[in-house]
Parts: C-alpha cells; sequence; structure tokens
C-alpha cells in the first residue's frame, strides 16, 4: 500500500493540474493500468487521459473520489487579489455512514487560492489515505 501523505501535500502546494502530477496521484489510487486487465482497467485509464489531454482536470479529478462519498464543490465568485488565484474548496464525505453530522472522521476536505481540481483530488487522496488505515 502506498502511503499517500507525502502526494497529498504535493498536490496541496502544486500552482496548478498537471498531467504528470494527476497520472501519479491515479497510479496511487488504483495501480499501474494494466493493458490486459478485465472489465475496464485499461479503459477507466484511457478514460482518464482522454480528459486530461482534454483539459477536463475536474472531471478527471472526480474519478479519483471514492464511489461511496458525496461531494461539495464550492468557488468563490469574489474577486481575487490575483486573476490566476481563487478560493476554492472540496468536501468530501461517506454516504453509506447515515446522515450527515459533524463527525471529523467521516469528512475529507482541502480548500485553498488553488484551482478546484487540486483540491478535488486532495481531498479524494486524504479519504482513500482514510479508507486504507481503516483496513
Amino acid at each position: 500500500m502506498t502511503d499517500l501523505t507525502e502526494l497529498i501535500e504535493r498536490v496541496e502546494k502544486a500552482e496548478g493540474p498537471t498531467y504528470a502530477l494527476f497520472r501519479e496521484c491515479y497510479v496511487a489510487v488504483f495501480g499501474e493500468p494494466q493493458f490486459e486487465a478485465p472489465y475496464g482497467g485499461y479503459d477507466a485509464y484511457r478514460k482518464f487521459r482522454t480528459l486530461l489531454e482534454a483539459g477536463g482536470w475536474t472531471d478527471a479529478a472526480m474519478m479519483l473520489m471514492p464511489k461511496h462519498c458525496s461531494s461539495e464543490l464550492t468557488s468563490s465568485a469574489a474577486p481575487a487579489s490575483s486573476p490566476t488565484l481563487k478560493f476554492t474548496r472540496c468536501r468530501l464525505w461517506d454516504w453509506r455512514r447515515g446522515p450527515l453530522a459533524i463527525d471529523p472522521a467521516n469528512e475529507w476536505k482541502s480548500e485553498g487560492n488553488r484551482p478546484l481540481p487540486l483540491n478535488i483530488v486532495a481531498a479524494a487522496l486524504k479519504a482513500r489515505a482514510a479508507e486504507r488505515a481503516n483496513v
């Protein structure tokens, strides 16, 4: 199992999404794509890669979220101090745990003045790291 802590820190410090960083995150979550893998092993990666190549950073980032998580995505409407910076947040929680309550163990988020896809990936990696710790 890969420790995701260092990768999460790198994602949260990144200034913008890059193909290399997102591919590294994909491999950390799903493993190296196998061409002969049945039932979409490589097909899922090909979809992910196609989204990145088309500039679909947010959609690609969403593919990294656990399927059992609900999400809340926020982008600030207020003007930032820089046109390239905008406050964004991604908050995830496991809907299988019942109604959303204040439960810090059932919430993973990433926020800050960076592109939303980076916050989605960071929150997704945090949720997956918590899953791995509980296995």
